[in-house]
């Protein structure tokens, strides 16, 4: 699979091993079990720390192919709130503008001069205007620029063992993680995945600078996705209207 090769190269040129690769490939079939929803449903649940301020980030999401697309998020953190609202009947999606651009909601039609968008690309028009644009998010979408994007700050890959969420048992893999393609390591990340290949939840810790009483200083920021979305669900209809 082209995911497989993709996070193999990400460890940096050196051969990998068995375990490297078995984590890698597990990492693959993952990704893979997203990619070929007719319809999917759920939330996705952030929570991030750092120092005495918490936000907390959900996410209701679903879809049905080809165009059809519905996602919130509401943000509660201890300095405010916030909603944001995407909605796509098939001909038309709606979305907030994005942040430091005034006016009302945009309103964009499907059918476009250079063909038809569909969820994914419909994603892609919309993702600067929602708050928490994350890894689970752009997984669960899978346009292929996202998960190679994704795929660059995961500078390697190795099985870390398994855990509990809930009832059930999942496998677990992580390493470390940079902001970007070229950036140097700045912390560690982890995805717990379950027997049915779902991504369960997604963790970054990472040191930040940032300014505080005139000083820069170094800072702890802890960031959990927790992950509850379903392929091949029945979803309701009533979500896609467009709200203008």
């Amino acid at each position: 699979m082209l995911m497989i090769s993709l996070l193999l190269a990400a460890q940096g040129g050196a051969p990998a091993s068995a375990q490297g690769n078995e984590a890698a490939a597990l990492v693959s079939k993952m990704l893979a079990y997203y990619n070929d929803a007719k319809t999917f449903a759920g939330t996705i649940r952030m929570v991030q720390t750092a120092g005495n301020k918490q936000a907390i980030v959900t996410t209701e999401l679903q879809a049905e192919l080809p165009a059809k697309l519905f996602l919130r998020q509401d943000l509660k953190a201890n300095y405010g709130s916030d909603s944001w609202l995407v909605t796509s009947n098939g001909e038309y999606f709606s979305y907030q503008p994005p942040e430091g651009v005034e006016g009302r909601r945009l309103v964009e039609p499907v059918e476009h001069a250079r063909g038809s968008h569909d969820v994914r690309s419909i994603y892609a028009a919309i993702v600067k205007s929602i708050y928490d644009r994350s890894t689970p998010l752009d997984i669960v979408i899978g346009r292929t620029a996202d998960l190679r994007y994704r795929n660059l700050q995961w500078v390697n890959v190795k099985l870390q063992g398994e855990t509990q969420i809930g009832e059930d048992t999942v496998t677990v893999v992580g390493g470390q993680w940079r902001e970007y393609g070229a950036a140097p390591a700045s912390g560690v990340y982890t995805m717990a995945i379950d027997s049915q290949l779902r991504l369960r939840r997604f963790t970054i810790s990472e040191k930040v600078g940032v300014s505080t009483g005139g000083q820069q200083i170094v800072q702890q920021v802890d960031t959990v996705w927790e992950v509850n979305i379903q392929k091949n669900v029945a979803v309701r209809q009533e979500l896609f209207n467009l709200v203008r």
